[in-house]
């Protein structure tokens, strides 16, 4: 079974090709900027990397309920100045057939 901490992975590496095997293809991740499928996620996964090359990820609580896992990390990264920053996050996960095929998903952007 695919874990959150595999899909931590793919955008700490910015692997996008990762996300083929850890969602399914009816994969929905609802975020503030509106629902996203998986080339959405991809797309998303790309930017990040691009925009935090250094990004690191923490776990700080995770726990799972039935098909949902809920996780609350943090990231820590640098800013295009070269500034540290810290991403503080929630996520829930909703996994079928051994990949994530549902999430929900909020950050926050906090100056280190």
């Amino acid at each position: 079974m695919v874990t959150f901490r595999e899909m931590l992975s793919a955008w700490q590496l910015g692997d996008v090709l990762k996300a083929d095997s850890l969602v399914s293809p009816d994969y929905i991740g609802h975020v503030s900027s509106g629902d996203r499928n998986v080339d959405g996620l991809k797309e998303r996964i790309g930017e990040f990397k691009s925009m935090y090359r250094d990004a690191v990820f923490q776990i700080e609580d995770q726990f799972a309920v039935g098909e949902k896992v809920v996780t609350r990390m943090t990231a820590h990264a640098s800013d295009a100045a070269g500034k540290p920053i810290r991403m503080m996050g929630i996520n829930i996960s909703r996994f079928s057939n051994a990949r994530m095929c549902e999430e929900w998903a909020t950050w926050e952007v906090v100056r280190a």
